[in-house]
């Protein structure tokens, strides 16, 4: 056997012992050699089978560091190929997940309230501006003259529902006072140019509402850089630029990182733009929570050196939001102070009030004589102070709405001084809740 061959010495001590002794002898040793090759498969599937168990083990111990956008739809697993080029598929576990309320996804900002459309038109009303911009009406194309009418915006109209369906943003201009020449748009801004009445340019104005995306917002900072290549002269931005310039610009919740603000403050490095000075309130949007509130300054206005040395006395106020999560940026000159003579408004639901029809026929068949103008003219003058005493009680309600923007316009600035006291933030929303009925 080749087990025995191999030691001579073996074979000789062997000889005095009979067959059968040889074999019980030679056997165990065949079965000793079977028994080694067992071993060695043994061991070898053993030693793989530990290797592949510590090859995973090295791999569920290592941390990869993944950069993702948590306004989207978080990711389950995560491909990897390996120095094979094999393709494996690990699972992902979230330790934390960013939570968003209903309320801040769905953005309250539309204008389909008629609340909300009337509490606009009042401020619009009292500030009588040359320029308005709306943000976010969640107005369709079809419905965008209906709203508008509702507001009162009678003037020249300019959007961006070419660029996008919901019309992001309203630029409505007093065409008696400026005019406005359209030169690009897209789904986050419209650029234009500022003109007067007699054709003589004033400036250039973008206006901006960026979307929260990162790489939405890095889009919007190129398109921007492109129009500053192709002009001259003065130049400003306002609105949403949905970033903050400085960590300081937030309070509440998570500190701001400088990956938040270093694409635009790079921008505005690169093209020569310069935030202006504001007055009256610092933050200009609040989420209006009472617990996890947020204050940020993200609603601004940009400028390059032309436009800030040509508008030096040019004051940028940061009015109370109203009914708003966002602060109304009123941009104006010196303050002018307008004295209106008040007339006689007829109220057309006093039509419908009971026994109006007799005090009016009541009033007017008295007989008057005269001429038959002077005896119109007497009659409606008549008349007039009976329908004054007849509305008194739906005038009320002006009186009331007046009262509960006051109200609000008082409780948000009291907001200001405390801005994290959970019963001012309700005393506010109570407010808006009382306007919005």
């Amino acid at each position: 056997m080749p087990l025995l061959s191999e030691n001579q010495d073996d074979e000789e001590n062997l000889d005095h012992l009979s067959e059968s002794e040889k074999e019980e002898i030679t056997e165990p040793k065949d079965n000793v050699e079977i028994r080694t090759e067992t071993e060695k498969e043994e061991r070898h599937k053993n030693s793989a089978t530990l290797v592949h168990e510590k090859k995973e083990e090295l791999l569920t111990r290592n941390l990869i560091l993944v950069e993702v956008d948590i306004t989207k739809k978080l990711a389950k697993e995560v491909t990897i190929r390996d120095r094979e080029e094999k393709i494996l598929k690990q699972p992902i576990e979230y330790e934390w997940k960013a939570h968003f309320p209903e309320k801040c996804q769905k953005n309250v900002r539309g204008l389909n309230k008629s609340g909300k459309l009337r509490e606009i038109n009042s401020r619009l009303l009292k500030l009588h501006p040359e320029i308005v911009i709306l943000l976010e009406t969640r107005v369709k194309f079809a419905k965008d003259n209906k709203v508008r009418d509702k507001v009162m915006l009678g003037g020249r109209f300019m959007s961006n529902y070419c660029n996008h369906a919901n019309g992001r943003i309203w630029v409505e201009l007093d065409d008696n006072k400026v005019d406005i020449k359209h030169i690009r748009s897209t789904n986050q801004m419209i650029h234009c140019g500022v003109y007067d009445l007699n054709g003589n340019f004033k400036t250039w104005m973008t206006t901006i509402y960026a979307r929260n995306q990162q790489d939405q917002s890095r889009l919007l900072w190129k398109d921007i850089e492109n129009v500053h290549r192709h002009q001259q002269g003065t130049w400003f931005l306002i609105w949403d630029f949905n970033k903050m310039v400085k960590s300081q610009k937030k309070i509440g919740r998570n500190l701001v990182t400088d990956s938040e603000h270093v694409d635009l403050n790079n921008m505005m490095e690169k093209i020569g733009l310069f935030e202006k000075d504001s007055i009256r309130d610092y933050y200009s949007w609040s989420n209006k929570h009472t617990e996890g509130t947020i204050y940020s300054r993200i609603n601004r206005v940009l400028g390059n050196v032309d436009w800030l040395q040509a508008n030096l006395e040019t004051t940028l106020k940061i009015l109370p939001p109203s009914v708003s999560y966002h602060a109304l940026l009123c941009l104006s000159g010196l303050d002018k102070v307008e004295y209106k003579k008040t007339h006689f408004n007829f109220i057309n639901s006093v039509v419908n009030m009971e026994g109006f029809h007799d005090v009016v026929t009541t009033s007017w068949c008295n007989h008057v004589e005269w001429r038959p103008m002077y005896v119109l003219w007497y009659k409606l003058k008549r008349l007039q102070h009976i329908l004054k005493v007849l509305s008194n009680h739906i005038s009320n309600m002006h009186v009331k709405i007046s009262k509960a923007i006051t109200d609000l316009m008082k409780a948000q600035v009291d907001l200001i001084t405390d801005m994290m006291n959970v019963l001012k933030i309700q005393e506010v929303k109570r407010c808006t809740d009382n306007i919005l009925k």
